[in-house]
C-alpha cells in the first residue's frame, strides 16, 4: 500500500512538472528587465548612502594581568568569591579601570582639549590626531559656557555661535590670539597651514569622561584567571588605539 501511495504522489508531481514552463518565466522576467535593473540600482544606491552616512566604529582590545594575593607558601591563594559568584579581585580591577581617576588620566595624557571635525559629503569626520592649531587653556566655567560650536575658515578666521544665538563672536586665527567666549578662554600657541574648513568643540572633561566611559568594556578572560580583557570603541581609529594605550 505504501508503494502504491508513493507512486500516486510521484505521478501527481510528474503531471505538474511539465506545466512549469521555464522559458515562459524567463520571457516574463526579460520583458520586465527594467524593474530588475531598477531594483538592483536602488539597492546599490542605498548601500552606498549607508556607508557614507553611517559612522564607522573601531574597537581596540588589550589583555591585562593583575596581581592576586599569595599565601606564605608562595602559592596563589584561592580567589574569594562574592555573593553572586564574581571574583572580587576581578571586580576590583574592573572598578579601577573604569574609575574617574584612570579615565581622566588617559584624557590628560592625550592632551587633546578640542575635537576637530571636517565636513564630508554626508557627515562630519573626526580628524584626530591632526590639530589645526594648538592652544593653552586659560579658564573654563561649565556653568557659564554655552557649549557653542567653533568654526575655522581656511582663510584664518574662527567664529563661535551658541545654539540659542545669544553669542556670536569672530577671531583671527593667529599665534598668541586670545579666544574668549562666555565661560571659556584659551590662547593659540601654533597654527597649521589649512586647506579646508573645520569645526571644533571644547572637550569638557566631565562630559567627555562620561561619553568615553560608556565605550569601555572590561571582561574576565577566564574564571579564576587573573587576566582581564579591556576594549574601547570609538569613531576614530587612531584615537581608539591611543586612548586604550594610555
Amino acid at each position: 500500500m505504501q508503494n502504491i501511495h508513493w507512486n500516486k504522489t510521484q505521478d501527481r508531481y510528474t503531471e505538474i512538472a511539465p506545466e512549469i514552463d521555464i522559458k515562459r518565466i524567463f520571457r516574463v522576467l526579460w520583458s520586465r528587465w527594467y524593474w530588475i535593473v531598477g531594483a538592483m540600482a536602488l539597492a546599490l544606491l542605498l548601500w552606498f548612502a549607508f556607508l557614507k552616512i553611517a559612522k564607522p566604529r573601531y574597537i581596540a582590545e588589550v589583555s591585562l594581568k593583575y596581581n592576586v594575593k599569595q599565601t606564605e607558601l608562595g602559592e596563589l591563594s584561592e580567589l574569594i568569591k562574592s555573593d553572586d559568584g564574581t571574583n572580587k579581585e576581578y571586580a576590583t580591577e574592573k572598578y579601577v579601570i573604569q574609575s574617574e581617576e584612570v579615565i581622566n588620566g588617559a584624557i590628560k595624557k592625550l592632551n587633546y582639549p578640542f575635537t576637530f571635525y571636517r565636513e564630508t559629503t554626508f557627515r562630519q569626520e573626526d580628524v584626530y590626531p591632526f590639530q589645526p592649531f594648538t592652544a593653552q587653556l586659560i579658564s573654563f566655567d561649565n556653568r557659564q559656557f554655552g557649549a557653542g560650536i567653533f568654526e575655522i575658515q581656511k582663510e584664518g578666521i574662527i567664529t563661535y555661535k551658541t545654539e540659542d544665538k545669544t553669542e556670536n563672536r569672530r577671531f583671527d586665527l593667529m599665534k598668541d590670539t586670545l579666544i574668549s567666549v562666555k565661560g571659556l578662554a584659551f590662547k593659540i600657541n601654533s597654527v597649521e597651514r589649512l586647506a579646508e574648513n573645520y569645526t571644533f568643540l571644547y572637550n569638557d572633561l566631565n562630559n567627555i569622561r562620561q561619553a568615553l566611559d560608556d565605550q569601555i568594556g572590561v571582561d574576565e578572560e577566564e574564571r579564576n584567571l587573573p587576566i582581564v580583557n579591556v576594549s574601547f570603541t570609538y569613531f576614530n581609529q587612531q584615537f581608539t588605539q591611543d586612548f586604550l594605550e594610555n
